[in-house]
């Protein structure tokens, strides 16, 4: 069995601590009109919607908000879920109401809340742009808000405020309206919000009633790692998140994101692909062909023409030994060559600074590279596939061309002092 996401209690009942944002599935995508449409594309029936909202309740995500009234498939895939699954999911409204106050207004508003309760919510949440029409700055108070709870209670809901507006949540615990929970968008962007960050994040938490905030990603303005684990670590105990979804994947993400951010580990999900992830993929391990200049260590192959794979004599592929203690070499054995000299190579000395020297044991120097690395190998090692051109030995500088180079710039100099001396004798003049 999936674990069970963590839980708070609202009003009396008891939800997920994560809900399911529904913008993502109905077309919101505070982004452009043509994602607007991509997604009303996807969820164009009951059926569209069922993978997602399986994966949330496998999960114990089983509380959604949304604007029902907006989408009679989503209603419809809400039922056959539940039935299917035979587990409740507690619905979220978020109705918009004609707040004006004359008798065909109220008479309006009281409709809808009726018709919330059919499609089987069990909160009414008054939809931000309703409930901001009834603010008073000048006063701090919500006018006439006890007149739209009553309704929801009289229709066997639960009131709350969808606050985008953060003023919302202060007058109405100062002013003791009946409502039991509240909207709040909170992210770490600052998306949307009408207030700074910090502002916002100590009106949450000091709040009355619980608050169940939204826009965690900022509409996909963050990745949902940044997002979530800011959210979950910025609010209390008793808050909620709502998370949306694209799709079940996006939904398996976020709801391992939030858990690992609850329990303040790391997250176990796969990396992003990248283009080089995908080239690698698809092309073979790389073998580097004869000729192509790089050293691996390994089996030697078939030598190049002019070229050495290892030295001649010396077939354990170990250090040659170093020169003798009057600084000559050791003379070469049947088959061998002398030092310097390589088999189908050029003949040459080997450069004095290059030459291997009496090191302990186990080690040999690490030549430059571009040299005749083959005499210098690792015990045990073998160097394979040498470009010819590396064996080509280092011609050392001339002392004539030494004697006359070294003196030349001091030379230059000294001309240069001249000129200025004779120009300022010729300005006096």
């Amino acid at each position: 069995m999936e674990q069970q996401f963590p839980r708070t209690t609202v009003g009396g009942v008891s939800l997920s601590r994560m809900l399911i944002g529904t913008n993502w599935m109905l077309g919101y995508s505070h982004t452009s009109a043509s994602a607007d449409e991509m997604i009303r594309r996807r969820y164009d029936s009951a059926e569209a919607f069922k993978p997602v909202l399986e994966t949330y309740l496998r999960h114990g995500v089983d509380s959604i908000m949304a604007p029902l009234g907006n989408s009679p498939d989503l209603v419809r895939a809400l039922d056959e879920t539940e039935q299917k699954l035979g587990r409740e999911i507690i619905r979220i409204d978020t109705p918009y109401l004609n707040m004006d106050d004359t008798p065909q207004g109220r008479r309006e508003a009281e409709d809808e809340v009726k018709a919330s309760a059919r499609r089987g919510a069990k909160f009414c949440l008054i939809h931000h742009s309703c409930a901001e029409q009834l603010v008073n700055k000048n006063l701090g108070q919500i006018c006439r808000l006890d007149d739209y709870t009553k309704m929801i209670r009289d229709a066997g809901l639960i009131p709350g405020l969808s606050a985008h507006m953060p003023e919302l949540v202060v007058y109405s615990d100062k002013n003791g309206c009946d409502v039991e929970t509240y909207i709040q968008i909170f992210n770490c962007m600052g998306f949307l919000m009408q207030a700074e960050i910090e502002a916002v994040a100590s009106i949450i938490h000091n709040a009355k009633k619980p608050v169940m905030t939204i826009k965690s990603m900022a509409a996909g303005r963050c990745s949902p790692y940044v997002g979530l684990t800011f959210s979950w670590n910025a609010i209390r105990e008793q808050d909620m998140v709502t998370v949306g979804a694209f799709s079940p994947q996006e939904a398996e993400e976020d709801i391992e994101i939030s858990l690992a951010a609850i329990e303040h580990r790391f997250p176990d999900m796969e990396k992003r692909a990248s283009p080089v992830q995908e080239a690698q993929r698809r092309q073979p391990a790389h073998r580097p062909a004869p000729g192509d200049g790089i050293l691996l260590p390994g089996p030697a192959g078939p030598p190049l023409p002019g070229a050495c794979p290892r030295p001649v004599g010396n077939p354990g592929g170990g250090p040659l030994p170093g020169p003798g203690p009057g600084g000559e070499r050791p003379a070469a054995g049947p088959g061998e060559l002398p030092a310097g000299i390589c088999r189908g190579g050029r003949p040459g000395p080997v450069p004095p600074r290059h030459r291997p020297g009496p090191f302990p044991p186990g080690r040999a120097r690490r030549p430059a590279l571009g040299l005749p690395l083959f005499r210098h190998q690792r015990p045990g090692r073998q160097l394979h596939r040498l470009r010819p051109e590396a064996l080509t030995p280092t011609r050392e500088r001339s002392p004539l061309l030494s004697f006359f180079i070294f003196p030349l710039p001091f030379f230059l100099l000294l001309c240069y002092n001249q000129c200025l001396q004779t120009n300022v004798e010729v300005g006096k003049s």
